[in-house]
């Protein structure tokens, strides 16, 4: 894959634990997260919900969860976003 520099300042930013951001982005490019309407995102996407992140698993679980009470998936990843901070 070949990123951007500022696609991966982007996801890195604001993290105390470097790994995370990343593991976040590849769980769910790798088709384990249903986003409401199928499991193909896209990649901007991902990097919205994983920005930041210092536990790749809980932010992924926070998504499924906000989604699968019915909150709308732009919602849900302005929601997890803060939830992780």
């Amino acid at each position: 894959m070949n990123w951007e520099p500022k696609n991966v300042k982007q996801l890195c930013a604001g993290t105390t634990k470097p790994a995370e951001p990343g593991a976040c982005f590849l769980s769910v490019l790798d088709g384990r997260v249903n986003w409401g309407k199928g499991i193909t995102w896209d990649w901007q996407n991902i990097i919205n919900l994983c920005a930041g992140s210092n536990n790749a698993k809980n932010t992924v679980g926070c998504f499924e969860q906000a989604v699968g009470k019915g909150l709308d998936w732009r919602d849900a990843i302005l929601f997890c976003q803060r939830a992780d901070k």
